[in-house]
């Protein structure tokens, strides 16, 4: 059985054409890290700026490595290390005491500062991914959700490199990632930020015998050449950074002259890009005054440790919470790792892939189906309390589990404009705030909308390994069950990084 997931988002921006908006500051507050009721109590591991750099913010310039801070008094550390602060849970809705201890390795000093500051990454990118989610059903969404927190919240700090580093657009977007609260007391220096994402997705990309892992950006520009008048000048310092840190490409279209066409070859990238999983995403012609695009995809295939058998599948009922559909589940019986979480009235189970790096961990709520049963346990999550959720699984013995997975298709296609602005992140979609200085020297240049689209399929492949493992597999009794037959939560973690790639949340599913 192979799961294979694609995740596009897509950015547009236009020249302006009007100035009548009211001047709008984002009124978010920028969240302490420190929290109560089961929730992370961090002194957060902290990005510090490069030694002997001019920090664009404060004027002044950084300490270097073993110099003293003069707002933290501590020697700081070199330029992409971290200052880490124990994080501790405080007893709430997952209580930390009945966790066992999580193993730790100790390579050379080098190595722990990379992976410590991967998993600072790790969790800002979580905590982004839940108030997304949670900002989704606040819009309205009563449906099937799935995207990527990682493809939006990379997207979304590459648009970052471009805007002024004093303007509301900037600031705003700073606040919406958690970069604000990971730097501080210190500012931020942004290299840093770009640095980390550079070798987080070397990381996650790197290649793999089992896992096919790919991430792509490119950045489309309005070709001067065409349209003088209208082409937007790309500083080289952006494309540099684009390149450099993102491995994002360039390439020139005419969208003035010619929308349909740089429509056809936009969709055409990213068709090749998520091997044909999104073969359409732009279904009608690009506004001839839009000036640039910033497309990012995510392509994500894997076998499971543990196949499903291609003649186990059953036709049984899936309850929405509204009403039960026919759906075929793919039915197993294997050593699998699980937990009852009595403190979310949840029963969680880990499906390892080959290699088992990557997991997928499905979270049913105990009781009626229901979507308000589901936004309820995730409400009540944190990175920091979903990695000891993964902690306790990882540490229980396998049982053998009789297992029943819908064969399934979960799509999700959005565009993110309002669920952004109402996250606190307004000023790049507007005609007065909008300050995208450090990307073009064209004035009144805006953020269009974000389009995100994510299609995930969990079916089966007969191969011969799958059917050489589900065979001894079968050999187990069980009175374990474990039938993922209602609304629930679903989401893929890398075990290294523990950054979530995707993050689901299954209400109707779609049956292929």
């Amino acid at each position: 059985m192979l799961l294979s997931f694609v995740v596009l988002l897509i950015l547009s921006i236009s020249s302006a054409v009007s100035a009548s908006e009211t001047h709008h500051i984002s009124k978010r507050q920028t969240s302490n890290l420190n929290q109560v009721g089961g929730q992370g109590n961090s002194a957060v591991s902290q990005l510090n700026p490069g030694a002997g750099q001019n920090n664009p913010i404060t004027g002044q310039v950084n300490p270097g490595a073993g110099q003293n801070n003069p707002i933290t008094g501590q020697a700081n550390p070199g330029t992409g290390q971290s200052n880490t602060v124990s994080v501790q849970v405080n007893p709430g809705q997952i209580n930390p005491v009945q966790n066992p201890p999580v193993p730790t390795n100790n390579p050379s000093t080098n190595n722990v500062v990379q992976t410590n500051d991967k998993r600072i990454l790790a969790k800002l990118i979580g905590d982004f991914g839940l108030e997304m989610s949670d900002m989704i059903h606040q819009n309205g969404e009563q449906d099937t959700v799935v995207f990527s927190p990682l493809s939006i919240a990379t997207l979304m700090t590459l648009l970052m490199a471009g805007m002024g580093q004093q303007s509301n657009s900037y600031f705003e977007t700073l606040m919406l990632l958690g970069y604000d609260k990971a730097c501080s007391p210190n500012p931020c220096d942004e290299t840093v930020i770009h640095q980390l994402y550079k070798d987080l997705l070397s990381d996650l990309t790197t290649q793999n015998n089992h896992v096919t892992f790919s991430m792509g950006n490119r950045l489309y520009l309005q070709s001067e050449s065409s349209d003088k008048q209208n082409g937007l000048n790309i500083f080289g310092s952006y494309t540099k950074i684009a390149k450099e840190y993102y491995k994002a490409g360039t390439e020139t279209l005419d969208f003035f002259n010619d929308p349909f066409g740089a429509a056809n070859r936009i969709n055409k990238w990213v068709s090749t890009a998520t091997e044909g999983k999104i073969p359409q995403l732009l279904t009608d012609p690009l506004s001839p005054q839009t000036k640039f695009m910033a497309v990012n995809t995510v392509y994500f295939k894997a076998p499971w440790l543990k196949p499903f058998v291609t003649d186990g599948t059953i036709v049984k009922k899936f309850d929405t919470g509204k009403g039960k559909i026919d759906m075929s589940f793919m039915t197993q019986i294997m050593g699998l790792k699980g937990d009852k979480i009595d403190e979310l009235q949840a029963t969680v189970i880990e499906l390892p892939y080959k290699g088992e790096r990557y997991s997928m961990f499905i979270m049913k709520p105990e009781g009626p189906a229901s979507l308000n049963s589901v936004l309820q346990m995730e409400t009540a999550l944190t990175p920091e309390n979903i990695n000891i959720l993964i902690d306790r699984v990882k540490a229980k013995q396998p049982l053998p589990v009789s297992v029943q997975i819908p064969r399934m298709r979960l799509r999700y296609r959005a565009y993110l404009k309002e669920i952004i602005g109402n996250l606190g992140a307004t000023s790049m979609f507007s005609v007065v705030n909008a300050d995208f200085s450090r990307l073009t020297s064209s004035n009144h240049t805006i953020l269009d909308d974000m389009i995100h689209e994510a299609v995930m399929d969990i079916t089966e492949e007969g191969t011969e390994a799958a059917a050489a493992t589900s065979s001894t597999s079968n050999r187990f009794g069980t009175n374990i069950a474990f039938s993922l037959d209602q609304p629930s939560l679903l989401f893929i973690h890398d075990s290294i990084t523990k950054v979530p790639i995707f993050w689901a949340r299954i209400v109707t599913p779609e049956s292929i």
